[in-house]
């Protein structure tokens, strides 16, 4: 009897584990998703750069430095500092939410 005892609360143990398991998965998926999509897209200006760009939007986002803006703004929209056009579009490290009303964004 004991030994189906300890088998049956493994087997519990297990299917409580596995649950956690992929709620953290889909909660760790979903805040992505989510987060992904709260980031502001500008479009870029003649003259432009990232740096420019980045010691615009400083104060919004004061978790990175320019540099480290810099990398984020060029890994997530998969360009280089090289290759910035006018009028293209790029997602930034700034939520949607934050006040832009400076320059009239």
């Amino acid at each position: 009897m004991d030994e189906g005892r300890k088998n049956k609360a493994n087997g519990v143990i297990f299917v409580v584990l596995f649950f956690l398991l992929v709620v953290a998965l889909f909660l760790a998926v979903t805040k992505n998703v989510t987060a992904d999509n709260n980031y502001r897209i500008i479009k870029v200006k003649q003259g432009d750069t990232l740096w420019s760009i980045a010691r615009q939007y400083q104060d919004k986002n004061t978790q990175l430095t320019e540099a480290g803006f810099v990398k984020w703004v060029e890994r997530e929209n998969g360009i280089s500092r090289e290759n910035i056009k006018a009028d293209a579009k790029l997602k930034i490290p700034v939520l949607k939410s934050s006040d832009l009303s400076q320059n009239g964004k």
